[in-house]
């Protein structure tokens, strides 16, 4: 349990690299941490493929870091449909 804790403390302290790091190199629609092979990872999600030239670090103090290209990240629209359905169902529980 304390050799998870201390991974995760040093994925938080890389996932603030990552940050730093990515921003310059291409847009960036999110960082998070994950798990590969049972560590902690750095994921970063791209916009757009990175150059060959940019293409960034396999890790960032010792913690692995993948990206993915997930495209731009955009608000959805809320339907009328959903709010509806949801008003139902906390009426049906509240009653």
């Amino acid at each position: 349990m304390a050799e998870t804790n201390t991974q995760l403390i040093a994925a938080r302290a890389a996932k603030k690299k990552a940050v730093k790091l990515f921003e310059k190199l291409g847009s960036v629609s999110g960082v998070a941490l994950t798990r590969r092979k049972g560590r902690y990872a750095v994921k970063v999600l791209l916009d757009a493929p990175l150059t060959s030239a940019d293409a960034g670090p396999a890790n960032i103090d010792g913690v692995p870091v993948v990206t993915q290209v997930v495209g731009p990240i955009k608000k959805q629209p809320r339907s009328s449909s959903v709010i509806k359905s949801a008003r139902t169902a906390t009426a049906k529980t509240v009653r």
